[in-house]
This record gives structure tokens, C-alpha cells and sequence, in this order.
């Protein structure tokens, strides 16, 4: 019932009205202008999907609360963070390899691109965004 109430309302969302209101409320720093701009990029070009590796899901949490109208496909190689993420507004989550997660060179789970392609089987071209990023703390 209430997964009916919530996709009923969400095809009333004005996603760039509501891309916009987020952009000027949150604060100027790497990690929310990464994450908007990707999805304003995904936007503008129409892509399907923006594909996202994450260890702990951040990044996806930070695509998604700017509302896509494209699917968000986050690879990460931790089972517990996968299934957190399958709360996330528009976010398929994959299990896959940390070193391999979106290029498919590694056996026991789907790949994005491998997603992507079962996905969207019936166009000979897919546009999608690559978001890779790495926190400056890290360096």
C-alpha cells in the first residue's frame, strides 16, 4: 500500500525544480557539487542510468537525494552496504568486486555494464554517467 501511495506521488516530482531548491540550500563542498553535478549531466543528456562504485554507499546516498529522473546503479563490494541501499530514491544496488565493479572482468556477480546491457536490451546505444570519486580525505 504504501509503496503504491509513493510511486503514485513521485511521477508528480518536478525533478529539476526540486534539483534546483537542493543545489542552493546545501553546502558549496566537493562531494555535494560531484554528486549534483552528475545527476544535472544525466539530465541534460537524457542518460538512462549514472553508474556509481561505493564502498559505504555514500555516494550514492549523495546522488540520490538530488532525485534523478535516471536510474542510479551503485556497485559496491559489501553485501550489509548493498542492502542499505535498496532504500535509496532510485538506486539499484550490485554486489560486485571492489577493483572490478563496473567493467566486468570478474565472475560471481552482475557488473553495471552487465546491468545495464540486460536492462536496456533493446537499444544499440546506452547513455549513462561514470561517477567515480574519491574523498580528499583519503589522499
Amino acid at each position: 500500500m504504501m509503496a503504491h501511495v509513493c510511486e503514485t506521488s513521485e511521477q508528480y516530482l518536478d525533478h529539476q525544480k526540486y534539483i534546483d531548491r537542493n543545489k542552493v540550500a546545501e553546502k558549496n563542498n566537493v562531494s555535494n557539487t560531484v554528486s549534483y553535478s552528475a545527476v544535472a549531466a544525466a539530465d541534460s543528456l537524457n542518460a538512462e542510468a549514472i553508474v556509481t562504485p561505493t564502498v559505504s554507499g555514500f555516494t550514492a546516498r549523495l546522488v540520490s537525494k538530488y532525485k534523478p529522473s535516471s536510474l542510479v546503479i551503485a556497485t559496491t563490494p559489501d553485501e550489509k552496504v548493498q542492502r542499505k541501499m535498496q532504500i535509496l530514491w532510485g538506486v539499484k544496488p550490485l554486489k560486485a568486486d571492489r577493483k572490478n565493479s563496473t567493467d566486468g572482468r570478474h565472475g560471481g556477480s552482475m557488473t553495471a555494464k552487465q546491468y545495464l546491457q540486460q536492462a536496456f536490451q533493446m537499444k544499440k546505444k546506452i547513455a549513462a554517467i561514470l561517477l567515480l570519486y574519491q574523498n580528499q580525505k583519503q589522499f
